[in-house]
């Protein structure tokens, strides 16, 4: 995610602040993949659209599910103004593949919050004592 995020800044002088609450070795592949595949989208939309200078991103567990934010400080001021367009629906479709959700708002008191949701566990019906495994899989590194 560092690599990505340090692409942005040399192709756009958008800098960023990432505070990772969960080591990629703890993330399993399948949820790597897919916050990494939300934030390159992210990433691409601020780029285009926000006007911003700078992006904070987080990723940290809540109770049962991880969760990554992902936020700027563009333009935005009104929900309603953002057009959904196929990124955002891909965003949405993948998470909502794996059981987790996408959602919008605007950041006061500038820009756009975007947050992703996955449970640690997906889909899958696992045994209790599996579950911790689905969100803290060792899977070497990303």
């Amino acid at each position: 995610m560092t690599s990505l995020l340090n692409r942005m800044k040399d192709a756009s002088g958008i800098g960023y602040t990432l505070n990772a609450d969960i080591d990629d070795d703890e993330l399993s592949a399948e949820g790597f993949e897919l916050f990494y595949r939300v934030l390159q989208e992210a990433v691409t939309n601020v780029i285009r659209h926000s006007g911003a200078t700078h992006v904070k991103v987080s990723l940290h567990k809540e109770e049962d599910r991880l969760v990554m934010r992902i936020r700027d400080n563009g333009a935005a001021s009104s929900i309603d103004a953002i057009e959904e367009g196929f990124g955002l629906q891909v965003m949405k479709s993948r998470l909502s593949e794996r059981g987790g959700k996408l959602s919008l708002a605007i950041a006061h008191p500038s820009g756009l919050e975007i947050q992703a949701f996955i449970p640690c566990t997906g889909q899958d019906k696992k045994e209790p004592e599996q579950e911790k495994e689905d969100c803290y899989a060792e899977t070497g590194s990303h």
